[in-house]
C-alpha cells in the first residue's frame, strides 16, 4: 500500500514538473527567416534515380517545411527537436521553413525516408525535397512569355518587386497585388509549367530551389477582392500545389 502512495505521489510531481516545464517554454512559432541561406558546397547532394547529376540534384540534409494554419509553436519546436532539425532560411509567401537535418545517407531512398517520416507527422501540411541544382528550360525560339534567357534561379536572394502596385488591407498592411508565388503539384513537367504561365499572362521573375516560384500575374485592380479571386481561381487548377500571396509589409508570426 505504501509503495501504491509512494508512486503515486512521485507521479503527481512529475506531472506537475512537466505542466511547469510546459508553461514557461516559448510556446510562438519560430520566426520565418526572409532568405534561404542555402549552402554552395555540393558535397552532401544527391541525384534523383535516373538523372544525371548534371540535371539535378537535392540536398541530402536540408527540407523545406511548410506547416499547418492551426499547429502551435510548441508543437513546431517540438518536432524540430525530435528531427534535431535547424532553421536556417525561409520562403515567405508559403510559410516554409527550410530546415538543416542530420545527413540519411548517400541514397536517394534514404532522403526519401527522411521526407516520408516528417510527412507523417501531426502538424505537418508539407515537406519537400530543396534542389541543389536544376536544369532551367531555356525560352529558345517558342515566344513563350517567361523571355528568353530561362527562369532566373534564386540562391540567396529573392526577386525584386514592384512596390507600386500594392493593395491596402484592414490595419494598415498592403499585399503586393501583381506578384505571387506558385508551387506545382509533383509530376508536372517543366514543359507544362510553361505552358500554365502561358495560359495565364505570368511572367516567372524567379524560382528557388524548393521549386517556389515568383510570378507576376496581370493586374486584377485595386479591390483586394479581385486578387483574392485570381489567387483561388488559381488554387483550383490541378497543376497548383500551393498559390500564395506576397505581404508588402512584414506580418508577425502566428503563435
Amino acid at each position: 500500500m505504501r509503495a501504491f502512495l509512494l508512486f503515486s505521489v512521485l507521479a503527481l510531481i512529475s506531472t506537475r514538473m512537466e505542466s511547469q516545464a510546459a508553461g514557461g517554454a516559448d510556446t510562438s512559432r519560430p520566426a520565418l527567416p526572409n532568405t534561404m541561406q542555402l549552402p554552395l558546397d555540393s558535397t552532401k547532394t544527391v541525384a534523383p534515380p535516373g538523372v544525371s547529376r548534371s540535371d539535378a540534384l537535392y540536398y541530402r540534409d536540408i527540407v523545406g517545411v511548410i506547416f499547418d494554419d492551426t499547429t502551435s509553436g510548441l508543437t513546431v519546436r517540438r518536432l524540430l527537436g525530435r528531427h534535431h532539425g535547424t532553421i536556417i532560411g525561409g520562403v515567405p509567401g508559403d510559410g516554409e521553413y527550410i530546415v538543416r537535418i542530420p545527413d540519411p545517407g548517400r541514397t536517394f531512398d534514404a532522403l526519401e525516408s527522411v521526407v516520408a517520416r516528417f510527412n507523417a507527422e501531426v502538424g505537418v501540411a508539407l515537406v519537400r525535397k530543396v534542389y541543389y541544382r536544376w536544369k532551367p528550360i531555356l525560352n529558345g525560339s517558342t515566344g513563350d512569355s517567361i523571355g528568353p534567357f530561362g527562369w532566373p534561379v534564386l540562391i540567396t536572394t529573392f526577386p525584386s518587386l514592384d512596390t507600386s502596385e500594392v493593395v491596402e488591407l484592414p490595419g494598415g498592411h498592403r499585399l503586393y497585388r501583381t506578384s505571387i508565388t506558385l508551387r506545382f503539384t509533383p509530376g508536372v513537367s517543366d514543359s507544362a509549367k510553361v505552358k500554365f504561365f502561358r495560359r495565364h499572362w505570368m511572367q516567372v521573375i524567379g524560382v528557388t530551389r524548393a521549386m517556389n516560384f515568383f510570378v507576376r500575374i496581370p493586374d486584377p485592380g485595386r479591390p483586394v477582392d479581385r486578387l483574392y479571386q485570381v489567387l483561388e481561381g488559381l488554387r483550383r487548377e490541378p497543376e497548383v500545389e500551393i498559390a500564395a500571396l506576397l505581404h508588402r509589409d512584414p506580418l508577425s508570426q502566428t503563435h
